[in-house]
This record gives structure tokens, C-alpha cells and sequence, in this order.
């Protein structure tokens, strides 16, 4: 309880905030590895009717 009391909150807003902000940036790399993905399969789907 003591450990509590000492703790900065300022300290544990900056904590929070660098969790927050890393899990957006795995959030954006997610999001362009998946727009990346769907880009291809657009790709690869008009190649296949090219060929048909």
C-alpha cells in the first residue's frame, strides 16, 4: 500500500500512454498488412479473369 501511495500518478500516465500508443501502432502495421492482403487478392482475381 505504501508502493501506492509513492507511486507518481504522473508516472502511470505516461505508462498508459506508451501502452495506448503502441497498441495503435500494432493496430496501423495490422491494418496495412491487411489492406496489403487484400490488394493482392484483388490482383490475383483480376489476373484469373484475364485468363478466363
Amino acid at each position: 500500500m505504501i508502493y501506492v501511495k509513492t507511486v507518481n500518478p504522473n508516472h502511470i500516465n505516461i505508462v498508459i500512454q506508451m501502452i495506448i500508443g503502441s497498441c495503435l501502432c500494432h493496430i496501423q502495421i495490422l491494418l496495412n498488412m491487411l489492406l496489403e492482403f487484400l490488394c493482392m487478392i484483388q490482383s490475383v482475381i483480376t489476373a484469373t479473369r484475364q485468363f478466363v
